[in-house]
């Protein structure tokens, strides 16, 4: 089974066609100064008041897929359009119709040989029939989903969504959001919980009863689109509201792995919250 990738180019030509009439017209005079050169931008994305810097087109991401035994089955690639859309190139894989396989992105770290979960995987791409494996990814940087998964659907043994193959993605696309540096401004109004401090910056923050999105992202000096861009797969309770107990990401490269961040569950980083 292979997934095909389509790629669309769009050209724009404009021609403009001249016609003198009569022997005795004046011609028009030539320009003395040429055209100014057109400059390509750097594509972006809208994301509420900021713009976040887009990926170039073409691949962004590759891994080597390896079937749970160990052995490799050949590279993935992620594939960027130009326009936020992105595309999943496949080799040819082994895995049966009625093993029911489909593939998923996570932002967590895991390994082939592990079953997965509701909560280990978050992005469901499609299935062997279809190969549904185009994905829009509203953040602008899709970077912190760390694995492509192969997941067979349906419980084997003791294993609820065994994962028949995983792929590492090592990704190459700029920052999005270049300009976010949190500083931590003190506990204000409804943004009063504690920081996590590596070095002088702060990296993670826990939330409390009360505390708000707003205030929390005016607290590090940065945008509510800023706060949710660091916490792209924060809770399952929707976007923009603060939960009690819950630790936020303030660390740009520290997107992923967001099972750390979901209210109860325990922490990938040390708990000397102050």
């Amino acid at each position: 089974m292979r997934a095909g990738v389509a790629v669309l180019v769009v050209g724009v030509l404009g021609v403009g066609v001249f016609a003198l009439a009569g022997c005795t017209a004046t011609a028009p005079a030539l320009p003395t100064t040429p055209p100014a050169p057109v400059v390509e931008t750097t594509p972006v994305a809208d994301f509420g008041d900021a713009r976040p810097v887009l990926p170039p087109e073409g691949v962004v991401a590759t891994g080597e897929l390896r079937a749970n035994s160990g052995s490799p089955l050949g590279q993935v690639q992620i594939i960027h359009d130009g326009r936020g859309g992105y595309e999943v190139a496949l080799p040819d894989l082994p895995f049966t119709v009625q093993q029911r396989p489909f593939l998923a992105l996570t932002d967590s770290t895991v390994a082939a040989a592990e079953c997965a979960s509701t909560t280990g995987y978050q992005y469901p791409l499609g299935n062997p029939e279809q190969w549904a494996t185009g994905f829009q990814e509203p953040t602008g940087d899709p970077s912190y989903w760390r694995h492509l998964l192969v997941v067979q659907y349906g419980s084997v043994d003791a294993c609820y969504l065994p994962i028949l193959a995983a792929a590492a993605l090592d990704w190459n696309v700029p920052l999005a959001r270049p300009w976010i540096s949190p500083v931590d401004s003190g506990p204000v109004a409804y943004a009063q919980g504690g920081v996590l401090v590596v070095g002088e910056r702060p990296v993670a923050y826990r939330t409390r009863v009360g505390d708000a999105w707003s205030a929390i992202a005016a607290r590090f000096g940065m945008s509510e689109d800023d706060l949710e861009y660091l916490n792209p797969q924060r809770s399952r309770a929707g976007t923009r509201e603060a939960i009690a107990y819950q630790v936020l990401n303030l660390d740009p490269a520290g997107r992923g792995d967001s099972v750390t961040r979901l209210p109860g569950e325990e922490l990938a980083v040390s708990e000397d919250f102050r």
